[in-house]
């Protein structure tokens, strides 16, 4: 009969008339050792926060009430901790300013409680509390200006500033997302042109990326 694999390999490490306290001896070396390794390995690293921050701008981080410094936008960082005990995490955009001096979009953040050391924590679009935000990226393609505006026509309206002719991926700023949002632009030619929900109108999608919120929007020539 043809011995398997594993006997011919057990038959090498351990031939006849091995005395048990070695058999012993090899397995614990074999298995055991490895895994203690590992646990101290693991026990005497730096206790950890990491943070990856998938949104289009840089956030700043609060661990235990004492800030901490920012993470890049699209980016990660690392935060050493001061002890093994569960932390409190709270984080917010770092809003832009138009040409006027004004921060632009709304503000946003979120908070985590009683995070163990050495977890990885995303930060995306959507906020401890559920709260969906967009962040419109637009690009003109004509040859006027336009003046920005999101929730366009609705309580909620917000001026952003202007969009002028012939530029690409301008940035904006989050904004909360309502029922039926929009994004309008008002042109010097006379015209509105929008995505998403106007009066009941609606021309093109809203569409929103996963995890960063972004919206591309490009207005083409007609």
């Amino acid at each position: 009969m043809r011995k398997s694999r594993l006997s011919l390999l057990w038959e090498k490490l351990f031939p006849q008339g091995t005395p048990w306290w070695e058999v012993v001896n090899k397995v614990f070396i074999a298995l055991i050792i490895p895994g203690i390794a590992l646990l101290t390995y693991i026990s005497t690293q730096d206790p950890s926060i990491t943070v990856d921050n998938y949104l289009a701008l840089k956030i700043e981080v609060t661990i235990n009430g004492a800030y901490r410094g920012q993470v890049p936008a699209e980016g990660s960082r690392k935060f050493e901790l001061y002890n093994d005990e569960p932390v409190d995490i709270e984080w917010n955009i770092i809003r832009q300013n138009n040409t006027e001096g004004h921060p632009v979009g709304d503000m946003m953040g979120g908070s985590f409680q009683a995070v163990d050391i050495n977890k990885r924590l995303p930060i995306t679009n959507v906020n401890t509390n559920k709260e969906f935000f967009f962040f419109p990226v637009l690009s003109n393609k004509m040859n006027f200006a336009c003046e920005i505006y999101v929730n366009y026509g609705k309580p909620s309206q917000k001026y952003v500033g202007f969009l002028n002719p012939q530029t690409k991926n301008v940035y904006t700023g989050y904004y909360k997302w309502i029922e039926a949002s929009n994004v309008a632009l008002v042109c010097k030619n006379g015209k509105l042109y929008f995505w998403g929900d106007v009066k009941g109108d609606r021309v093109a999608d809203l569409n929103v990326q996963a995890k960063s919120g972004i919206s591309i929007l490009t207005l083409f020539k007609e």
